[in-house]
């Protein structure tokens, strides 16, 4: 690694820097010569290498054509070979490339229980306990004693012997790894797993994962093979998503068993590797697996909840975003009737693309697979608590594409912003304004007529109800107010047949009971409501939630009854 070596790449990084988001032929020319320079280019530094890392994912998400794709493909594979050696080399340069997510370096990682036992038995050589000399920390000193025999504890006593040395020797030959080990010995713990999930969070584990699975790396973890979109012009900056709304999808149905293992696989990998975790793709649920063909190379896998896991009222939706098989970006959808809560992020590497195209057609993917009509975004997305989103401005990005604050001053301080943007562009709204305009939420109407349409009823208003119910007519006791709603509306919807029911749809039903059983008037309803709700209920523990959607939406008389019971309280 010489030093004329580093000096020879740094101007081509930065010349693909300019260039990398201009597009026709004359900037495919200029990619294409500044790519084949790079080639020649025996050796990098670190830092070298992982600059030109992130500009060859971007082409490979963006390629100009066939022979910038493959040369780009490439390259990645000689930069992973490059960190390789650099790794292998010196303790800094490991320093340097540990937590990148490129091809054979390391990174530290920490996750739920769920989460890192996947982690272990997926990638069971390459996975381990992130050890600070002989100790994971003084949260699993503590913790240990849950996992023993009884007459086992008084060894941990002893002063001569550190707790890794107490792992090594309890775990024996059968596991790969003191880590998979020790996660296995959790789960083995009598609790549910929401308490176990409880008792581990604060042990604060951390692990160290090698990538050299390709599927672990950025650099090479990709979605399912597909036809290459090349772009021939240049990138679409702006957008209207009201453009993209009723453009209809291709048809969608939920993958098969094995593509939808697989597809989760990609996701957990793609997210992991950044360090960060949505339950839509720890929990997912292998039979509600969708992708969705967006067009211009974007596919964008969604993934539905485990029936144990599912939120108790509303619906959430994860996804993971890919442009030309490469993984831009995640993020979920909360779905309550025909409201939409969305979060996304596109990745930073990806950033300077087409974010405001491939925002609008996650808002179109949503829009029809599961019948929204608003869209809400939440204020930690552009700012609360975000001094990511402060800095970057991220309310902007929001309002262009039509979002508007839900609360009318908000709204008219927004606007007098906007006003002095487009005076000068060299304007920049100052962070305490930022800040105060994230204290509401965003709304945009997804179709004509929702304007004004009202919001549905709150969840957290609407669970705040029941554990008020509970407290006045079940003297706190919610294990007997769940029997007996359960009872009491099983009878009242001529639920005859609910033993016959899948244990998940059973159990959906007892959950929703209590929430149902606020419903004063329900004796009232029509023959034809109770069946509707009796469907509504059962749906919710099915294999695909997006039944539980479809019926939620269609029962106005539920929507409404909900709506009553908060005013009346």
């Amino acid at each position: 690694m010489g030093r004329r070596a580093r000096g020879d790449i740094e101007p081509i990084i930065e010349a693909l820097e300019r260039v990398r988001t201009r597009f026709g032929a004359h900037a495919a020319r200029d990619k294409l010569d500044l790519l084949e320079r790079a080639a020649r280019i025996p050796t990098m530094s670190p830092r070298a290498a992982l600059a030109y890392h992130e500009l060859l994912l971007f082409c490979a998400a963006y390629p100009d054509c066939v022979s910038v794709r493959r040369l780009a493909r490439a390259e990645l594979e000689r930069v992973a070979e490059m960190a390789r050696g650099l790794v292998g080399a010196t303790s800094g340069s490991r320093r340097m490339l540990g937590d990148s997510g490129v091809a054979h370096t390391v990174s530290r990682v920490s996750f739920t229980l769920e989460m890192a036992s996947w982690l272990t038995e997926r990638f069971p050589d390459d996975v381990e306990l992130a050890w600070n000399g002989e100790s994971a920390g003084e949260a699993l000193d503590e913790f240990l004693p849950l996992l023993m025999a009884r007459v086992e504890r008084d060894g941990m006593m002893n002063e001569a012997i550190s707790t890794r040395e107490w792992i090594v020797s309890a775990r024996g030959r059968g596991h790969a790894s003191d880590a998979a080990w020790l996660l296995e010995q959790c789960r083995r713990l009598a609790a549910s797993p929401e308490l176990l999930e409880q008792l581990y969070e604060p042990l604060e584990l951390c692990f160290d994962w090698r990538l050299s699975d390709p599927i672990a790396s950025r650099t090479f973890n990709r979605f399912p093979s597909r036809r290459i979109a090349y772009q021939r012009t240049d990138l679409e900056r702006r957008t209207d998503p009201k453009r993209w709304l009723d453009v209809p999808l291709s048809p969608v149905r939920p993958l098969p068993g094995k593509q939808a293992r697989e597809l989760i696989e990609i996701g957990r990998a793609a997210v992991g590797v950044r360090g960060r975790e949505t339950d839509a793709l720890t929990y997912a649920h292998p039979e509600e697996v969708l992708l969705v063909a967006l067009g211009r190379g974007l596919d964008l896998a969604v993934f539905g909840l485990r029936p144990e896991r599912r939120l108790p009222i509303e619906s959430f939706f994860g996804f993971v975003l890919a442009k030309n098989r490469v993984p831009i970006g995640y993020g979920g959808g909360w779905v309550f009737f025909d409201r939409l809560e969305i979060g996304a992020n596109i990745f930073d590497t990806f950033r300077g693309g087409e974010s405001a195209f491939a925002f609008a057609q996650i808002l179109r993917a949503y829009r029809q697979l599961f019948g929204v009509r608003v869209a809400l975004v939440d204020p930690y997305q552009f700012g609360a608590g975000n001094p990511e989103a402060i800095r970057s401005g991220a309310f902007w990005f929001y309002y262009r594409l039509g979002f508007r604050p839900i609360e009318p001053k908000l709204c008219e301080l927004a606007a007098e912003q906007w006003r002095l943007v487009l005076a000068d562009r060299a304007y920049r709204t100052p962070a305490r304004v930022l800040r105060r305009l994230a204290r509401a939420r965003l709304r945009l109407p997804l179709e004509s007529g929702a304007e004004q349409a009202r919001l549905p009823p709150d969840v957290a208003d609407l669970g705040l109800a029941v554990s008020r119910r509970i407290g006045d007519e079940h003297a706190g006791d919610r294990h007997a107010a769940r029997r007996r709603e359960a009872r009491r509306l099983a009878r009242i919807l001529g639920a005859e047949r609910i033993a016959s029911w899948s244990a998940p749809e059973r159990q959906a039903f007892e959950r929703l009971s209590l929430l149902v059983g606020l419903i004063d008037d329900l004796l009232s309803w029509t023959p034809a409501d109770k069946k509707r709700l009796l469907r509504t209920m059962r749906a919710k523990g099915c294999p695909q939630e997006r039944r539980y959607v479809t019926a939620l939406g269609g029962h106005a008389s539920l929507r409404a009854a909900w709506e009553k019971t908060l005013r009346t309280g």
